[in-house]
């Protein structure tokens, strides 16, 4: 009887096996890599430009030079008419330099525009700095203007020549 027993479950175990399929299916995925990327893109439209600056006998130390696309006809302190004794380019226009930044519409980004302490030939470079949170439009952009500032604080350390200045502007998402 043990016999048959065993056979009877051997024959079952082999009907069993005998009676499985498998298949492979395949999935196709479509990867964008993004990993050396920026998901936001910096464009500036217009460079920040000074006129000529001009340090005369007569200027004094704090007399400065604004690149903000208005003319430097006024001290911006006192609205005092500008001279070679206040102003280092009287009635010129400095412009301002322009960036957009385009991402994803209303996107919430971090802006931060930067400028460390730069002095130079006895002038010294400073920028509207800020760090601030903004939201991209419905096109996916945001604009932002960058006004520059020249002061004299050395008269005796300034000489003919260029001079170069550098800040940062930097966009992340939040």
């Amino acid at each position: 009887m043990r016999m048959i027993k065993n056979k009877v479950i051997a024959t079952l175990v082999g009907l069993t096996s005998s009676a499985a399929v498998a298949t492979t299916y395949t999935v196709d995925v479509s990867v964008t890599s993004q990993v050396n990327q920026s998901l936001l893109q910096i464009t500036q439209s217009q460079e920040m430009s000074f006129p000529e600056i001009t340090v005369a006998k007569e200027s004094a130390i704090g007399s400065a030079c604004y690149a903000d696309g208005s003319s430097n006809t006024t001290t911006k302190t006192n609205n005092v008419y500008t001279s070679n004794a206040n102003s280092l380019c009287p009635r010129l226009t400095g412009k301002m330099a322009s960036f957009s930044v385009k991402g994803h519409p209303y996107a919430r980004i971090y802006v931060r525009v930067v400028a460390e302490e730069q002095i130079k030939n006895g002038l010294s470079f400073n920028i509207n700095a800020s760090e601030n949170t903004q939201t991209l439009n419905h096109s996916g952009n945001y604009a932002r203007n960058i006004n520059g500032q020249i002061t004299l604080v050395d008269p005796e350390a300034t000489s003919t020549g260029d001079l170069s200045f550098n800040y940062d502007f930097e966009a992340y998402y939040q």
